[in-house]
Formats: structure tokens, C-alpha cells, sequence
């Protein structure tokens, strides 16, 4: 009865050893045997949701084994193996892979409340609704962003948890002037900053986290955009996961006022360019495009030329020439 219009079935299910874990479109996470199909364990959120959220939908869940270089002996005794689970009311569980009963030592009690230092904090707003990236130490997490509901919406921050205890290790705000700030208790990161909801992908070798983003809200006016939301919307972002630093961007809508964003995971591939060994990027686009860079830098692997395009915006906007 709480549900809102749109409950969509998007998951994509990870198998470890002998066990399938998947989430439901209601965050219910279950372990399923792999060979029979046979439930193992599930745990159930209990997902705060109500008509008027945008959509409920779980994109995936992420998994995570403790290392003694990385994690303390508690940690260890506690929760060796972990499924992180994300949840559309702005949670974050870390629920025990062989029992289904949170990790005691991470957050509070197994709960990560990922609506700190949020500028609105209004149910349904902010939804982490794909599985976040996790590295050695690191889940690296951004969340979707109501789209067209208003022209003060909350932030699309991304950030950095210690995967063992869930202390927020460093964050990336794209549409703040400085993108690492992070806010001190009283305040809190910016307004309408661009998100990134699709599955981003990572290199653990050039330790770099890639995000597809959203574009700035609302997604169909830009008036009133500040130069700082206009500059990493509808963008590839490489980040460092250790420290969360800008690696390099590529911009493949400018000044985006059609929610041409980037919608997919990208994919990770080393091709051969004139007898070289490139490791590069796909990023496919709204726009029906697939953008092929070097992951290293973001320089284009294969060329995509920028054209005039024709003008005619609303009063009080426009249409970038390029």
C-alpha cells in the first residue's frame, strides 16, 4: 500500500563459492544455493518507503572478504565475509555472507546512515539504488536523485567508506567548488549536485573508481545552474578510491537539458590501437553513443567530433552552441 508507481525488477545477481546473493526490488536480500536453487538465508530491511518516492528498484548487492592487512581481529571474528547491501531510504547494511545477520562492527550495529550531512534529508529524495563499488578498503557509493521535482534538490555526493567499519573516509560533491570538502557537522554537502545512479566500474590496478553521471537537476531546465553543477553533469569521472581524488573527466553532453545522461555500468577492456596495448573505457550514452577512452587518462581512443548544434531554449535558458 506504500509502494510508489514505479517498483521495477533491475537486479543482477553475483555468485561467491557455492552461493547466488541477490536483492529483491524491496532491498529483501537472499542467498540462494547455487546448484539447487534452494534458500539459504535472507534478510529483510524493512525497506521505509511510501507513494511518494520516485521508484523502488535494487540494481545489486556487492561483497566483501576481510583481510588480517586491513581489517582488526574483531572485525574478523565478527564478519569475515560480507554482502553490502543498499537500500532506496538512504541505508547502507553490511549483512554476514554465511548467516544473514548484520556485521555488528561496522557503523551502527551493521547500519551505515548515508543520509548524513544531506542537504535534504526528505524520504525518497536521495535512493542508492546500484551496488557500490568495493575495493580492499573502500566501498565506493553515490546514489540516484529524484529527477524533475524541483529546483532544490538534494545532493548527488559520492563518497568513501572504510569497508570494515563503515567510518566515511573521504567524499567527492560534484557540484561543490571544492569537490572534497567534507561538510562539518552543522552543514552539509550542495545542493542539486549532479548524481551518479547507474553501476560505476573500477581498475584495481590504477585503483580508479568510474562513474557514469546523471545529469544536473532538474534534468530538463538549466537556467539556473551554477558553473560548478554544469561541470561534471552527464560526465565520466575517474576518482581514485583510496582517496577520492579527480583523476580525469570527459563531459559527453554539455549544458544537458534532454536527461541525455550515462545510464550503464561502462566496461573495462585493453584493446590494440596501432600495435599498442590501450587499456580503455566503453561508456555508453542516452544519447545512443558508446564513448571509447583511455581509462588512464580519459583521452578519446576513438574520436568523437563536437558540432554546432541548432539554438532555442525556454525563456531564461539556452542550448549550448556545442
Amino acid at each position: 500500500p506504500n509502494d510508489p508507481g514505479e517498483i521495477t525488477n533491475e537486479v543482477t545477481p553475483i555468485k561467491v563459492g557455492d552461493t547466488i546473493y541477490l536483492c529483491t526490488a524491496h532491498q529483501r536480500l537472499f542467498a540462494l544455493d547455487a546448484a539447487s536453487g534452494k534458500e539459504k538465508w535472507h534478510f529483510d530491511p524493512q525497506l521505509k518507503t511510501d507513494s511518494s518516492f520516485q521508484h523502488v528498484t535494487c540494481r545489486g548487492v556487492s561483497y566483501h572478504e576481510a583481510k588480517a592487512d586491513t581489517a582488526s581481529p574483531e572485525v574478523i571474528a565478527d564478519c569475515p565475509r560480507r554482502i553490502i547491501l543498499p537500500v532506496n531510504d538512504g541505508r547502507l547494511f553490511a549483512v554476514n555472507a554465511e548467516t544473514g545477520k548484520l556485521c555488528e562492527t561496522f557503523a551502527n550495529k551493521g547500519i551505515l546512515n548515508l543520509q548524513t550531512n544531506m542537504p535534504d534529508t526528505t524520504p525518497g529524495l536521495y535512493e542508492p539504488t546500484s551496488p557500490p563499488i568495493i575495493t580492499d578498503k573502500t566501498i565506493v557509493i553515490a546514489g540516484s536523485v529524484t529527477d524533475n521535482f524541483s529546483t532544490r534538490e538534494t545532493s548527488g555526493v559520492i563518497r568513501g567508506f572504510d569497508v570494515n567499519t563503515g567510518k566515511l573516509l573521504w567524499a567527492f560533491d560534484p557540484g561543490a567548488k571544492d569537490p572534497n570538502a567534507i561538510p562539518a557537522d552543522e552543514h552539509a554537502f550542495t545542493f542539486n549536485s549532479p548524481n551518479s545512479w547507474a553501476p560505476a566500474a573500477y581498475d584495481a590496478k590504477l585503483d580508479l573508481v568510474y562513474l557514469p553521471m546523471g545529469v544536473t537537476t532538474p534534468d530538463i531546465w538549466g537556467g539556473n545552474r551554477t558553473p560548478e553543477q554544469e561541470r561534471y553533469a552527464s560526465s565520466i569521472l575517474a576518482l581514485n578510491a583510496t582517496t577520492g581524488k579527480l583523476a580525469w573527466s570527459y563531459q559527453t553532453v554539455h549544458h544537458d537539458l534532454w536527461d541525455m545522461d550515462l545510464p550503464a555500468q561502462p566496461t573495462l577492456a585493453d584493446i590494440t590501437v596501432n600495435g599498442t596495448t590501450v587499456p580503455v573505457i566503453y561508456a555508453p550514452a542516452k544519447t545512443g553513443n558508446i564513448f571509447v577512452l583511455d581509462r588512464r587518462n580519459g583521452e578519446l581512443v576513438v574520436p568523437a567530433p563536437e558540432k554546432p548544434v541548432p539554438q532555442g531554449a525556454a525563456k531564461g535558458d539556452y542550448v549550448c552552441l556545442l
